[in-house]
């Protein structure tokens, strides 16, 4: 593969860059945020979220699963192992093992657990409320708009795991509000972005930036080239949840993966 430098452009930090911290080791999961009733959790590249949920999952189904090849390390798994000796909840199938929504096996970042059948259930009001508030950073092709913030409003339906614009579909809101140009050692264009959730449905920032000709870097479901993986990491997870008087607030600091594609 080939890495890529940052070039000029607008929307981003004093230092003509989207700040984006230390690289981690992609290797297990870790604790972010820790709280009595919920955690945040740090979840790898190539981690599968093979739960199911009732009313969490269309309403952030933005990161359901796709398609799992091989035998991929499972988050429930570790999360019965590390959690479970304290925590009921996690070793609960029925609850999800305490987690509260998913991310697709390829996205790396922050994901929310609770620890506690009250954290589980007062967070899933605040969900169907959408008070949840996700931020992502990716990499797509080409330079995309860098006059920031624009938003993408298409609605979207979804059939055997694709999303589509539809005008049948649901309403989405994707909000870019900052980009940063690149280029790889060729030439091709690529862009990183920074992008915030107003709905989550599934597979929206992918079939967004693809309905707009700026499919994901690896997302070759929805028309991007080839990669390790795609491009796509949940980079800060907030919620207050004032029946717990909790609140959450979770910088997930990127992969070794993503830190290298884009030195």
């Amino acid at each position: 593969g080939k890495d890529f430098a940052t070039t000029s452009g607008d929307g981003r930090g004093s230092d003509g860059h989207l700040s984006l911290g230390g690289g981690v080791s992609d290797a297990m999961p870790f604790l972010l945020r820790d709280t009595p009733h919920l955690c945040v959790l740090w979840k790898p590249p190539g981690w599968t979220v093979s739960v199911s949920h009732s009313s969490v999952a269309e309403a952030h189904a933005a990161d359901v699963p796709g398609v799992q090849g091989g035998r991929a390390p499972r988050l429930q798994d570790w999360i019965k192992k590390t959690l479970g000796v304290d925590h009921s909840i996690a070793l609960d199938p029925s609850a999800a093992y305490g987690l509260l929504h998913r991310l697709d096996r390829d996205t790396s970042g922050s994901i929310l657990c609770a620890k506690s059948y009250l954290g589980f259930y007062m967070a899933q009001l605040q969900f169907e409320a959408r008070q949840l508030r996700k931020t992502y950073l990716c990499i797509c092709e080409k330079h995309a708009p860098s006059s920031c913030p624009w938003c993408i409003e298409k609605p979207l339906a979804s059939q055997r795991g694709r999303a589509f614009v539809s005008d049948r579909g649901k309403t989405a809101k994707t909000e870019v509000v900052q980009v940063s140009h690149l280029h790889d050692e060729s030439g091709r264009p690529f862009s990183l972005l920074q992008v915030d959730l107003h709905t989550g449905r599934l597979h929206q920032i992918r079939a967004h930036l693809s309905s707009i000709g700026h499919p994901l870097l690896g997302d070759e479901m929805y028309g991007g080239k080839p990669w390790v993986r795609v491009m796509l990491h949940a980079s800060r997870l907030k919620l207050d949840v004032p029946s717990l008087a909790t609140s959450v607030d979770a910088h997930a600091p990127i992969p070794e993966d993503f830190r290298t594609a884009l030195e």
